[in-house]
């Protein structure tokens, strides 16, 4: 799947070749019934977000270091522990900025 730019007035498009957008549509419903019809690949190009809804270990890093997030959940309000503090998911993103976030996965869950 090609990294496509993103359009909020129609953030679905149709590649007939990998990066050539043949369409672009509103709605995922009319652009997978287009695949039908006439083919090509479906590409959803609706960013995506920096932490995942399932999202259990964050690594990023920035200039004063190297980070890992951890969701806890002690308290439902500020579920994400980061070095001894407890953050909700709006202040731990002020925290990770602009910086490149991996997400880790237990090694048995993988």
């Amino acid at each position: 799947m090609s990294e496509l730019k993103y359009d909020p007035e129609l953030p679905f498009a149709i590649e007939m070749q990998p990066g050539l957008v043949w369409a672009r549509f509103l709605t995922e419903s009319d652009a997978h019934d287009y695949v039908e019809r006439e083919g090509g690949t479906f590409v959803d190009t609706t960013p995506k977000p920096k932490i995942p809804d399932d999202a259990r270990f964050l690594h990023w890093f920035a200039d004063a270091g190297n980070y890992v997030a951890i969701w806890e959940n002690f308290n439902p309000l500020k579920p994400w522990g980061l070095e001894s503090a407890y953050y909700s998911e709006e202040e731990l993103l002020e925290e990770i900025g602009d910086a490149e976030v991996t997400v880790l996965v237990r090694k048995g869950d993988s």
